[in-house]
């Protein structure tokens, strides 16, 4: 797809090649057009410049891979801030289970308490590792895609 994309932007950026003719106006000045506009008419010979978007298949197909690194770069580097915000999140919400673990009565009622802040420390825990784990697996697969579609073709 990206191949069709790339080669219908070279054909359409290529140089066209067109007619261009000079003449004066009633005014005296000069006028320009792309079909003889009087006898007097002078046709002008430009040279043929590149409109600054032809560039071979190739050097295109290389511009979009080096986009998609870039683009991978970035996903990775926003998984990576996001695990360690994760983290950072993880922590402040033991420290704060433990900081409540501290005022526990030393009776039933405490150890009741103590039981349940204990099922909330790990509950924290196993979701804040899945959600760091699911971050981790997605900075993977953004690898191996990478490493996929950067390979050259054999």
């Amino acid at each position: 797809m990206i191949r069709v994309f790339i080669t219908a932007l070279a054909l359409v950026s290529a140089p066209l090649q067109a007619q261009i003719y000079q003449c004066i106006n009633e005014r005296g000045k000069p006028v320009f057009s792309d079909s003889p506009c009087g006898e007097a008419a002078k046709q002008i010979h430009l040279e043929n410049r590149s409109s600054g978007l032809s560039m071979s298949v190739e050097g295109m197909e290389n511009v979009a891979r080096a986009n998609q690194v870039r683009k991978a770069e970035r996903d990775i580097a926003k998984a990576e801030r996001r695990i360690a915000l994760l983290m950072q999140e993880k922590r402040r919400k033991i420290a704060r289970i433990d900081h409540d673990a501290q005022f526990a009565a030393d009776n039933i009622a405490g150890a009741t308490y103590l039981d349940s802040l204990a099922k909330e420390k790990q509950a924290v825990i196993d979701d804040y590792n899945l959600r760091i784990d699911l971050q981790r697996d997605l900075i993977k697969r953004i690898e191996s895609s990478l490493q996929n579609s950067v390979e050259p073709a054999q």
